[in-house]
């Protein structure tokens, strides 16, 4: 909201950017600060997918794995499906084609390594927030700093690995505009962008996320020649080890399929109704959402903001 209110109040795609240098900036800032006392700072990364709807119009940025896909409907009301805003996986071709003229002297710039097209064989997306030992030289050659074998990147760089640069699209909003799916990486390596769609499409909204993620998990179960039943039993045991990007750890759910996250946001001009539930009125006018593993709708932060006031006015309703 500050950055917004600098601009006079107006939101551009350039103001995203802005948003995405300052969190990459502040992350930096916080590594450097606290590498004597915690080096292993530097292997902490994340994708980064933001979106927000101001005067109508739809803005999107992305820096990672993640994507945002939109399901709309033709004249005839079959579904059209779009990704809103490139993903920077190794595996596509044009990521491929940009690391390469970006490093033109490096040719292990992308290579193949534990199953997946890597950034210099370690991490699969081209960009992100933070993993400062891709980026900054200093953190990789800094003694102290245990990186793991498998992940050290070439000492001789001299240009960043990654970057945390984002893609950005904005577009406006119509009335054939029906819902977006938001998903980490791990969802688009199970389903693609069109089976995700068609789940949405074709199910009742109530518990739709939840939905999207049991079909991806069970698609992840049959890939490793196991029943959902067996792959839910795997303990996930997040947050217990900080550790790079390119290693699954043994025994945990990673080694099955990478972490999931998703959200289905639904554009409503009008209530939708169900008789079957109480109360009838199932959506509202506006936007709602759901989420994985819950089968409620939610009043979704992702709202139509006119202006600054009325941002921090909805703001302090969900902080």
């Amino acid at each position: 909201m500050r950055i917004i209110q600098e601009n006079n109040n107006n939101v551009s795609e350039n103001i995203l950017r802005q948003v995405v240098a300052e969190m990459e900036e502040l992350f930096m800032t916080d590594v450097e600060e606290g590498n004597q006392q915690r080096p292993e700072l530097a292997l902490v990364g994340s994708s980064c997918l933001f979106c927000m709807v101001w005067r109508g119009r739809l803005y999107i940025a992305n820096v990672g794995g993640s994507r945002a896909v939109m399901g709309s409907l033709d004249p005839f009301d079959r579904l059209n499906v779009r990704q809103l805003v490139e993903d920077h996986n190794a595996r596509n071709r044009h990521i491929k084609k940009e690391l390469k003229k970006l490093h033109p002297n490096n040719p292990t710039i992308v290579t193949y390594n534990f199953d997946a097209w890597r950034v210099g064989g370690i991490s699969e997306v081209s960009r992100c927030i933070g993993n400062a030992y891709l980026k900054r030289a200093p953190f990789t050659l800094t003694s102290s700093f245990r990186v793991p074998q498998l992940e050290l990147a070439p000492s001789d760089f001299t240009r960043p690995l990654l970057s945390a640069e984002p893609a950005i699209s904005s577009r406006v909003l119509n009335d054939v505009d029906k819902f977006i799916i938001f998903g980490s990486g791990g969802l688009w390596k199970l389903l693609s962008n069109w089976q995700a769609a068609e789940i949405v499409h074709t199910n009742q909204r109530d518990g739709i996320a939840k939905r999207i993620l049991m079909t991806a998990l069970q698609i992840a179960a049959r890939r490793n020649n196991m029943s959902y039943s067996e792959l839910s039993k795997i303990h996930t045991r997040h947050g217990v080890v900080i550790r790079g990007p390119s290693v699954s750890v043994k025994g945990t759910r990673r080694a099955y399929h990478d972490d999931i996250s998703v959200i289905v946001v639904f554009f409503d001009k009008n209530p939708e109704l169900n008789p079957t539930v109480m109360p009838v009125v199932t959506s509202v006018p506006g936007i709602d959402s759901f989420r994985g593993f819950d089968d409620a709708i939610h009043p979704s932060p992702f709202r139509y903001l006119d202006d600054v006031s009325e941002a921090h006015q909805y703001l302090e309703t969900i902080v």
